[in-house]
């Protein structure tokens, strides 16, 4: 069984405090979560859970397994998540050129993204309208 998916049954079933809840939680039967914990245990050579009709608890290899295994689990449902916002949140640096002697509303611009996982690089020209022919710009502002 693929380690990662016992592990993520595991926590479910220490949080959820049942294999019933965990299995429903899942959409897993309760049989497919129990072959989890078993593999689990085989692969580890410990037992992780005491379990009995009416109780379920950790044991000491069990704690130690599952805040081990919930920092992992944590950290790769973080990981899939970040590259879906960097998708949505726009990131790095904005480049923008005006001439000297630009209002202070084109100013603003700048202003705009302070605060914001955006870089923004000013840059001012000398002539009355900045030059557009260089690539090392992303937004030029022309005013007048």
């Amino acid at each position: 069984m693929d380690t990662l998916t016992s592990m993520k049954v595991f926590r479910q079933i220490v949080e959820s405090g049942s294999f019933v809840a965990a299995a429903e939680h899942l959409n897993f039967s309760t049989a497919n979560v129990s072959k989890h914990v078993m593999s689990l245990e085989k692969r580890l050579g410990v037992r992780l859970l005491n379990r009995s009709s009416r109780a379920l608890s950790l044991t000491e290899p069990g704690r130690v397994y599952f805040e081990r295994s919930k920092t992992i689990v944590d950290e790769l449902e973080t990981a899939e998540l970040e590259p879906g916002s960097l998708n949505t949140t726009p990131r790095g640096t904005l480049r923008i050129t005006c001439p000297v002697g630009s209002p202070p509303s084109a100013l603003l611009t700048h202003w705009l993204f302070i605060g914001r996982p955006i870089q923004t690089s000013l840059s001012m020209s000398p002539s009355r309208t900045a030059s557009s022919t260089s690539s090392r710009r992303d937004m030029t502002l022309h005013c007048g």
